[in-house]
């Protein structure tokens, strides 16, 4: 019963369910639909814009540094 709870908790700890975490979820989110608008509805990669969105995301809870999604590395 201990694992069904380790998961929850240690989100808990990350910040996920406050609003510091909402609020970078959604400036996330706002900057990748930026992005898509700013193609006028030419093909592109969505996967790899997807992929940088959630690790920026991730990097963002764990190390408190936002990744620019411009940055080459």
């Amino acid at each position: 019963m201990g694992k069904l709870y380790f998961f929850p908790s240690t989100l808990r700890d990350f910040g996920f369910g406050r609003l510091a975490m909402d609020e970078i979820l959604s400036e996330e989110v706002s900057e990748l639909l930026r992005d898509f608008e700013s193609l006028g509805g030419r093909p592109m990669d969505a996967m790899s814009d997807l992929t940088i969105s959630v690790v920026s995301s991730l990097w963002r809870i764990v190390a408190g540094e936002r990744l620019s999604r411009k940055d080459p590395r």
